[in-house]
């Protein structure tokens, strides 16, 4: 599978919503056993409560830095989370209107165009992946 391909989608909340509660409110949060086998888990950055599904980076306290075991973890997992952003920064260049909709919100009806339009930029997304006509900076046949 490539790294940029998008394997779920959760959608359907607005950006002020935290993180942590559209994962915990997510069916595939509230369904784990569906989606998980005993030894697969989800990274996360530091905003996400740790569980046997969701594996998130330290905080640095206050007033405390983390240990260099630590430091070392939330590297190694940044380098993992890294993938997931890089595939939304390339779903959002090919699909330019998911960089900000430009239709106002007025009632369910208009929220729900805009969701559909974002869901069929999802779908789309994989087939187009390593499309000759939609690489970066290339116009082969």
């Amino acid at each position: 599978m490539d790294a940029a391909q998008i394997t779920w989608v959760e959608m359907g909340c607005p950006g002020s919503v935290h993180d942590n509660r559209v994962w915990e409110s997510s069916e595939i949060y509230l369904v784990t056993d569906t989606y998980f086998d005993q030894k697969e888990y989800l990274p996360g950055d530091s905003a996400f409560s740790a569980s046997e599904e969701m594996i998130p980076a330290f905080k640095k306290g206050h007033n405390s830095n983390l240990s260099e075991e630590k430091r070392f973890f939330n590297t190694e997992l940044a380098k993992v989370r890294i993938k997931s952003e890089h595939c939304i920064g390339l779903l959002k260049a090919r699909f330019q209107c998911l960089r900000g909709f430009r239709r106002v919100i007025k009632d369910n009806q208009d929220l729900e165009a805009i969701l559909r339009q974002a869901m069929c930029d999802c779908i789309l997304h994989n087939p187009l992946i390593g499309h000759p006509f939609c690489q970066t900076g290339s116009m082969k046949p």
